[in-house]
């Protein structure tokens, strides 16, 4: 038998983290301009895995990472070491950083738009 938890649910207050604090992060900013399909009818899933690696935005019907990198990986090597593995299991990354995001998410989505255009001239 499991004992009731003596935990109140009403007591839990959940603390905003430092990102919140300073508005919205760039990934949810994104998230809200391509969930739902609104990108030419593709559906893009959050946080999915694929190898060893999350990826913050996939496309499964395109084969398409987007992802979204901070500071931390600008210069170390991850995001071309995490592209040439996505490449070998057919996945293509296009990549932006956090201040594109937030400062010209219009031309993310348009870019976005355009790898997607090409894409599909090709396929056909």
């Amino acid at each position: 038998m499991r004992k009731k938890s003596s935990l109140n649910k009403k007591e839990i207050v959940l603390f905003p983290g430092p990102a919140q604090k300073k508005g919205r992060t760039a990934e949810d900013l994104l998230w809200q301009r391509i969930k739902d399909k609104q990108v030419w009818g593709y559906d893009f899933l959050r946080q999915k895995s694929c190898g060893r690696y999350l990826l913050d935005f996939f496309c499964p019907e395109l084969s398409l990472a987007v992802a979204v990198d901070g500071n931390c990986h600008l210069n170390d090597g991850y995001s071309r070491d995490r592209d040439r593995e996505l490449n070998k299991q057919g996945v293509k990354a296009i990549t932006f950083d956090d201040m594109t995001i937030k400062k010209n998410i219009e031309g993310v989505i348009v870019a976005i738009e355009v790898w997607i255009d090409r894409k599909t001239k090709g396929a056909s």
